[in-house]
């Protein structure tokens, strides 16, 4: 049952409809009062319109038994049609299906909502513009199974064609190429245990944008828990404009200044400077050319140099702004 409500009172679940702290909440439950599942696929969405439909395609063609699955989606103040392809989906398939809509909150408040709905074991969280490999379930939660003591692990980014400049550059990422060493990564294509984002109390919601994933992890490990990569392939749709690409990297850079603040020593501006990012672009086109053999790479430098310019600014502007401090 699909239903809406703008009522305001006392959190309570009737038919399937919550109404909490006076946002309105609504969502569609198969099996209401299901036994426990192996993982919850948490997406949390906000304007995806033009990819949902193709993420939510991947979890359900997962070489994983779907009546261990739930899907809990998010939708964090979306003003397209995201909510209703969502709805549409979730009408025709049959697969345990929670759909929150709430006014913008923040991705953190949306992730907690996952978390305290969760009835499941592991949490993987899936990007409204994510596709998953048929066997990246499988993977994940046979490594989380072997690995008591991990609390969250990534996949790996998989290689993808894609005929714009910027995204091919941006598919430089998935190609294993040099990167700095760093345990710190987005939660989008990874799986976490419920327990252990519990422990710590979920999502820092003062977080409004980017910075709650790298937030978490450091929260994991400070309680102890382990955090690795694994071979797991995901896809990610990659920017093809240098506008998106710069307001993605300008927005983590913001987000960043806050965790700064928060966790002392744990995000490096020294890397993020224009000749040190200039320079990581000729080293990384030095290694990708030799592999690809593709002179178009021989823009890594100037690529570079511009999302680590656009993050640096964001950061810049979080500062001035006193967010985090």
């Amino acid at each position: 049952m699909l239903a809406q409500v703008a009522n305001c009172q006392k959190a309570t679940l009737v038919y399937g409809i919550v109404i909490d702290n006076c946002s309105l909440i609504s969502y569609r439950i198969r099996h209401i009062g299901a036994a426990m599942k192996k993982v919850t696929i948490g997406i949390c969405v906000r304007n995806c319109e033009k990819t949902i439909f193709d993420a939510l395609e991947s979890v359900i063609h997962q070489d994983f038994p779907l009546n261990e699955l739930e899907i809990i989606v998010v939708d964090d103040g979306s003003t397209d049609k995201t909510l209703e392809i969502v709805k549409n989906f979730a009408s025709r398939r049959d697969i345990s299906f929670k759909i929150f809509s709430q006014p913008w909150r923040g991705i953190a408040a949306a992730r907690n909502v996952v978390v305290r709905e969760s009835k499941a074991k592991y949490i993987v969280w899936v990007d409204g513009d994510m596709r998953l490999s048929r066997d990246y379930l499988r993977k994940q939660v046979g490594f989380m199974d072997s690995h008591p003591s991990v609390g969250a692990a990534k996949g790996t980014y998989a290689i993808q064609t894609n005929r714009k400049i910027i995204a091919l550059l941006e598919n430089s990422r998935a190609i294993d190429l040099i990167s700095l060493p760093s345990e710190l990564w987005g939660t989008g294509g990874a799986i976490f245990r419920v327990s252990a984002l519990r422990q710590i109390g979920g999502f820092d919601e003062r977080i409004k944008g980017a910075g709650e994933d790298t937030d978490v992890i450091i929260r994991l490990q400070k309680k102890g828990w382990l955090t690795a990569k694994t071979e797991a392939k995901f896809y990610e749709r990659y920017k093809e404009t240098l506008k998106e690409l710069w307001s993605q990297y300008f927005w983590w850079g913001y987000g960043a200044h806050f965790v700064k603040h928060k966790h002392r020593n744990t995000v490096t501006v020294f890397t993020r400077l224009p000749l040190i990012a200039f320079l990581k672009g000729v080293l990384r086109f030095l290694i990708i050319y030799r592999r690809e053999r593709k002179i178009m790479y021989i823009l890594l430098p100037f690529y570079e140099l511009f999302k680590e310019t656009a993050w640096l600014m964001g950061f810049i502007i979080s500062h001035l702004e006193g967010y985090g401090h």
